[in-house]
């Protein structure tokens, strides 16, 4: 074949010289030394699988023992199940090796627990437990009534003060509730009285009197701890000094008693007055007489006395005899249907009883639901009959 002056014979020539002439430099490689011997592979399960023209990369598995420690490891290469916070710290050899970059090691803990402690965000399988940031930590406050903002009320007699009304009705916010007593109040306070709001609530009409008497005095008596906090926050925004709050409440006797609460603000009653609507339990409570905290000058003699206690008016009024047959004050009451025995009570008293609103100057009903009781030789004070009588004063739109 080699003789063969055909082109197909000098093409297997040319051929079979080629494949000769690699074979040869192959064979001269791997003999003459030029090149850095392959180095074996390194066994076990964490060898690596291809083979590199330079050293092997070792790569080796950590022991989680942190008291076995090697001082001389050159690189560290982990598995990803191996935890982080378990690595060996690694010592970097000096550049005038030659060596490679390496990763500066961690230097040791002083404290090893310090690392596990809960500031930083994680979840340790170790532990079965996640940490949470100091800032994660932080829970809003739970509500708290006292921290309303107080508004300025817009329409009425209370137009124009500052009032806090906590979780109170719309209506109590919006000045709306309970109009004809603060028109009464409005119409009868004078500068220097000293006025007793029993059963004061939130504190209305605590602050109508209190803007009425600038010069006077004004006794707030409520037993609701939550309420009477909010008084005084409304009395203290409106620099209202000479309204005093009071708490603890008033009836027939000197004592204490149970104040049956109601899911409805402004609705607790004590239980001589039967259950309130919406029961929410009992809070036992101090109770005096008016006639006692006059007696023990714990306050003035009242000039005005506004009762309103959710159907315990006339315990109120028991417990105010001698007051109301000496002091003769003028007396703002809200009925809860006992208009009829107010009428005979302020009667044994000397005084005449009054429908607010009724368009003329009747006794009150069990209809009716405000009463204004005058002694009987006061009388120039009958003037305000037609006033408080009349209709008028029970419409919320209309200003004073």
């Amino acid at each position: 074949m080699a003789d063969d002056p055909t082109p197909q014979g000098s093409f297997l020539r040319r051929f079979t010289a080629r494949i000769s002439a690699s074979f040869n430099r192959l064979l001269r490689r791997n003999t003459s030394g030029s090149r850095a011997t392959p180095v074996p592979l390194a066994s076990g399960p964490d060898a690596p699988t291809t083979s590199y023209p330079g050293a092997a990369l070792l790569m080796r598995r950590v022991s989680t023992d942190v008291t076995s420690t090697p001082t001389n490891a050159t690189a560290t290469t982990a598995p990803a199940d191996i935890p982080f916070d378990r690595l060996t710290p690694v010592v970097t050899p000096p550049s005038s090796q030659g060596g490679p970059l390496l990763p500066r090691g961690f230097p040791p803990l002083a404290n090893p627990a310090a690392a596990l402690a809960p500031d930083e965000a994680s979840t340790d399988p170790r532990s079965g437990r996640a940490h949470a940031r100091s800032t994660d930590k932080v829970k809003p406050p739970p509500y708290d009534p006292l921290g309303e903002t107080e508004v300025q009320l817009q329409h009425g007699s209370p137009a124009g003060l500052w009032f806090n009304p906590g979780p109170t009705a719309l209506a109590t916010a919006l000045s709306t509730s309970d109009v004809a007593m603060q028109r009464a109040i409005d119409l009868l306070v004078r500068e220097r009285m000293v006025v007793f709001d029993v059963g004061a609530g939130f504190g209305l009409l605590s602050l109508v009197a209190a803007r009425r008497c600038t010069e006077g005095q004004v006794y707030a008596f409520e037993p609701v701890p939550d309420y009477a906090a909010l008084l005084e926050r409304s009395a203290s925004r409106n620099s209202m000094h000479h309204l005093h709050v009071e708490k603890y409440a008033l009836g027939d006797r000197d004592g204490e008693a149970r104040l049956h609460l109601s899911g409805r603000p402004g609705h607790s009653r004590l239980d001589i007055a039967g259950l309130p609507p919406e029961p929410a339990g009992l809070l036992p409570v101090a109770l005096r007489t008016v006639d006692q905290v006059v007696g023990k000058s714990l306050a003035p003699p009242p000039d005005l006395l506004v009762v309103d206690v959710e159907g315990a008016e006339a315990s109120v009024l028991r417990g105010a005899a001698h007051v109301l047959r000496a002091a003769r004050p003028v007396v703002v009451l809200s009925l809860h249907g006992t208009g009829a025995a107010i009428a005979k009570l302020l009667d044994s008293f000397g005084m005449d009883a009054y429908a607010l609103g009724a368009g003329d100057a009747r006794p009150p009903t069990a209809a009716h639901r405000w009463a204004v009781g005058f002694p009987r030789e006061r009388v120039h004070l009958q003037t305000y009959v037609g006033p408080l009588s009349h209709r008028a004063i029970v419409e919320p739109d209309r200003v004073r």
